[in-house]
């Protein structure tokens, strides 16, 4: 701590806080406040709406057949298909009875098994109205091995292939016939996109405000992420110098340098072609240098302290082209322990929680 001798004092130092638990746990409700609401937010998400597909059952008492039928419904229900199941006869064309079948269900797509040359190849008929594409694949298959797993990817692969023949936003020509011109359903899009590169790197600028008197302060900030899941990623950040940050006295002025470095788990709720929204949860450390400048006859010197930091955030991401990215980024950030400055009798504290905003690229690997 500061003091005042007759002829000079210690310059400005930074202070470790130290409270007791229940000053602590105020200093971060309104952290854990706001982690409770998007927690409840996170686990109120549901998936998106459902599309119909229809699956035609196979006519023969085939146990290869149903047990591939079985898996084919379980894996669409895994991407959030609803599925209808119709009874009928394909006939010698499955082209036009499995188109018949598709528009009478108003379904996007109808998919069929069928046996073809005995029971070595089998046939995955598809009819896709989104692209208005009928296809047919032919399978050889052993019924000794793992057949009917094989042919419910297949159909699923098949599926999928048809629906990226052209982009979300793009129409089959006026020509085509047998197509289902409404805007493509979300679980469509999901299933046709084609899977985000798995490492990304990142570039910003970052700014921290420190109330009630210290103001803002900016720097650089780097870092990387990878992609844990569909919509979960990991990233880790390093910022600094943050410079710009003041603490002014009549004694004299302060002058704050800090660094961070923190991992964060980001949980992107909402992903369009053009836009991304997400949720984060991050945890580091923060690193403040303090150079003391009072007017004499004070002498000035410099302190470091590290602290453990924690926060929230909101993050969005505007794609300007498949793999890059502008990102824009708020935090709330605390720490523990709480920290302030003092010059001679004169100190501050750094209210909680300290808000960090950022803007910057992101480009996929």
């Amino acid at each position: 701590m500061g003091r005042t001798p007759t002829r000079h004092a210690k310059p400005s130092r930074v202070i470790n806080w130290i409270y007791s638990g229940a000053d602590r746990l105020d200093s971060f409700r309104p952290l854990f406040l706001l982690g409770s609401i998007l927690g409840l937010i996170m686990l109120m998400a549901v998936p998106a709406w459902a599309q119909r597909v229809v699956l035609v059952p196979p006519t023969a008492n085939d146990a290869m057949l149903s047990d591939a039928f079985n898996r084919l419904e379980a894996e669409l229900n895994i991407h959030h298909f609803d599925i209808q199941v119709v009874n009928a006869e394909i006939g010698p064309d499955p082209t036009d009875a499995l188109t018949r079948i598709a528009q009478e269900a108003d379904a996007l797509a109808s998919i069929a098994l069928l046996h073809h040359e005995g029971q070595t190849v089998v046939q995955v008929w598809l009819v896709d109205r989104v692209s208005g594409k009928a296809t047919m694949r032919a399978l050889q298959v052993d019924p000794s091995g793992d057949a009917a797993n094989l042919l419910a990817i297949r159909a699923v692969d098949l599926l999928r292939a048809s629906l990226r023949e052209f982009n979300p936003d793009e129409k089959p020509p006026a020509d085509v016939v047998n197509v289902d011109r409404r805007a493509v359903p979300v679980v469509v899009r999901k299933l046709a996109e084609r899977p985000p590169p798995v490492f990304a790197l990142r570039a910003e600028a970052i700014a921290l405000y420190e109330r009630p008197r210290l103001g803002f302060g900016v720097g650089p900030a780097i870092g990387g992420a990878y992609r844990l899941g569909e919509a979960i990623e990991l990233g880790l950040m390093v910022a600094g110098p943050i410079v710009g940050v003041k603490f002014n006295m009549p004694e004299g002025t302060t002058t704050i340098r800090q660094e961070l470095a923190w991992a964060e788990t980001r949980w992107h709720f909402v992903r369009t072609p053009r836009l991304s929204l997400g949720l984060g949860l991050m945890a580091g450390a923060l690193l403040v240098n303090a150079q003391g400048q009072p007017e004499a006859p004070l002498i000035g010197q410099s302190e470091s302290l590290w602290s453990f930091l924690a926060g929230l955030g909101v993050h969005s991401q505007l794609h300007l082209a498949p793999r890059i990215a502008v990102e824009c980024s708020l935090r709330a950030i605390g720490t523990a322990p709480k920290l302030g400055f003092k010059m001679d009798n004169q100190q501050t504290i750094m209210s909680l929680p300290i808000l960090a905003g950022s803007v910057g690229l992101r480009v996929a690997l």
